[in-house]
């Protein structure tokens, strides 16, 4: 069975996406998998397998509490009850959202997209992508549009259940606003060091240097949130990692191995708003007992185990295996559109792409539409010349002229570079679904183009360590989301903090130029100056996009993927 989101509507404050907020399905036991997997395990139920290890019980908020109804709930009624089982490539390196930041690509997603359960800001996006109060009660503007004014919920309390505090909210923004996520970046450069006063325990009043318009559409984006801490975690240091991690959130860590698994159960004492669901907004319940993100390095592995019922979904499924899971009667498919951009990171750090003519030719000589065909059944992904997707409020396609491959021009373009001959090295992950078919691809393609190239696809813990130094390699394959990528507010390619990515200083101006603007015909002008100038400027190799593919077992209902996969209003029927 298949569910397709599509472009739902035009989204306000120029961030799009698709809304996915439906009704699927999963099979799973009070048994638990104990990872890693192997092919032994694959014809095991879950009651015949070993539980994974107890969660921590310091703290007796962490108690699972089993809701029962006095009659059986109907179909299509949500319910307590039950462990959902995920499955994905890992491992999952940090969890503390702050240093995440400064970590990129092999650490970001795992922690947004586990943390969205745990943590709380101080607003967050409905299912349509809009910006709502959370952590919020009311909130104001100053006539001159310098001065917010956020008044807190009242009661509410951390996983350790201690009370949330404007002091909590002040520290957490400090050290979010430190970070290399560029939308922290925007709100570091207009507001001062010291920004934020603190009347009472329960209002924070945030003054900037000059109005911004976006401010709020900042404070809320999923991806590299600014969650809101602790005092204990939020006064440390923003590139020393928390290992303790409390949020407000309607689940808490239960348990972390390295290598093989993170849980988290519900937070009984959980404060939900009052108004009605509507993606990580409103009314937020914890139906699901407990949830298990396992490591499975093998994509036919993870296939082969949603197949034998061993685990429930597959987060970044292989879509080579889109076929045989839509056709199987036992799973539903639910395709995130517009999903996911693929991108050639390249290194200004390493010879010869700190010249932008040796990068234009990269970008010539990479067949996008040959490159994406890697990836399998055509309706899985697209090719255009739009920065922030085709079929979005923000697609035009300036500058499209350079965008797809042109080989001629790419031999062209390297001849009159400074290159050398020196060794281009080009870096991915060879266990991730969504990537492993590109890395050959544009590796030969660059070849053909006259670059010397080395290719090296390693697994995902050591893609995770050799990114760390920009001396390991001079390209990376690599991709980001929508929701982490969809606008100039997000872009992760125009961060000043990411040293494998280009810092261009027009494109940072334009960028901020976009934040500030209040008019949207005007920033629509500047969307089409950032789409020129990418390609002009090569500053990464913009590949295709690809529906983020989540298959799982037909019995979990609710499953949110308006922006990262969120479980967190989900439920099982069975």
């Amino acid at each position: 069975m298949l569910f397709d989101s599509r472009f739902s509507k035009l989204i306000t404050r120029s961030v799009f996406l698709a809304t996915a907020v439906v009704g699927l399905g999963i099979a799973c036991s009070g048994g638990e998998v104990q990872p890693p997997f192997t092919e032994a395990t694959l014809g095991a139920t879950s009651d015949d397998l070993a539980p994974l290890e107890g969660p921590k019980r310091d703290n007796p908020k962490l108690e699972i509490i089993v809701f029962t109804s006095p009659t059986p709930a109907l179909p299509g009624e949500p319910r307590f009850g039950g462990t959902l089982r995920v499955a994905w490539t890992g491992p999952v390196i940090r969890l503390d959202p702050v240093t995440t930041n400064f970590f990129t690509i092999a650490s970001e997603y795992h922690s947004a997209a586990i943390g969205s359960h745990m943590f709380e800001s101080l607003f967050r996006w409905n299912e349509d992508g809009e910006t709502e109060p959370v952590l919020v009660d009311d909130w104001s503007i100053s006539s001159d549009g310098l001065s917010y004014t956020f008044n807190l919920r009242k009661g509410l309390k951390f996983h350790d259940a201690s009370p949330l505090t404007s002091e909590d909210v002040r520290l957490s923004l400090d050290r979010w606003k430190s970070t290399g996520s560029t939308q922290a970046g925007i709100v570091r450069k207009f507001a001062p060091s010291r920004w934020i006063q603190m009347p009472d325990e329960s209002t924070i009043i945030a003054t900037l240097q000059e109005p911004l318009p976006s401010f709020i559409d900042l404070l809320g984006q999923p991806y590299l949130a600014p969650y809101v801490m602790p005092r204990g975690q939020a006064l440390r240091q923003p590139r020393r990692t928390v290992n303790e991690i409390i949020g407000t959130g309607p689940y808490a860590e239960a348990g972390w191995k390295f290598g093989d698994s993170v849980t988290i159960e519900r937070y009984r004492d959980y404060a939900a708003r009052p108004e009605p669901t509507s993606g990580y907004a409103g009314e937020q319940i914890a139906w699901i007992d407990r949830i298990s993100w396992v490591e499975i390095n093998d994509p036919a592995l993870q296939v082969a185990a949603l197949q034998a019922g061993t685990i429930d979904v597959i987060d970044g499924a292989d879509l080579s295996a889109y076929g045989s899971l839509r056709d199987d009667p036992a799973i539903n498919v639910l395709l995130g559109r517009p999903g996911n951009r693929s991108v050639v990171y390249l290194n200004p750090a390493a010879a010869p792409f700190g010249d932008v003519r040796a990068r234009l030719a990269a970008q010539a000589a990479i067949d996008v539409q040959s490159v994406m065909g890697g990836l399998g059944d055509p309706e899985l992904w697209a090719t255009c010349a739009a920065v922030y997707w085709c079929g979005g409020p923000l697609d035009v396609r300036d500058g499209g002229e350079m965008y797809g491959g042109d080989l001629a021009s790419a031999g062209a373009l390297l001849a009159d570079s400074d290159y050398e001959g020196e060794t281009v090295v080009v870096l991915g992950p060879v266990d991730m679904g969504w990537t492993s078919p590109l890395v050959p691809a544009v590796a030969d393609a660059l070849r053909a183009a006259g670059f010397t190239v080395e290719e090296v696809s390693t697994g995902y813990q050591t893609f995770g360590g050799l990114i760390q130094s920009i001396s390991n390699y001079s390209a990376i394959v690599g991709w980001y989301g929508h929701w982490g990528g969809g606008s100039p507010l997000t872009d992760p390619t125009i961060s000043s903090s990411n040293r494998f990515v280009v810092e261009d200083d027009d494109l940072i101006e334009l960028r901020n130029r976009y934040a500030l603007e209040p008019n949207e015909s005007d920033r629509m002008a500047i969307v089409r100056q950032i789409n020129r100038l990418r390609f002009e400027h090569a500053t990464t190799v913009l590949l295709g996009t690809f529906d983020h593919m989540l298959p799982m077992t037909n019995d979990i209902k609710g499953v949110g993927l308006f922006a990262l996969p969120y479980y967190g209003n989900a439920w099982l029927e069975r």
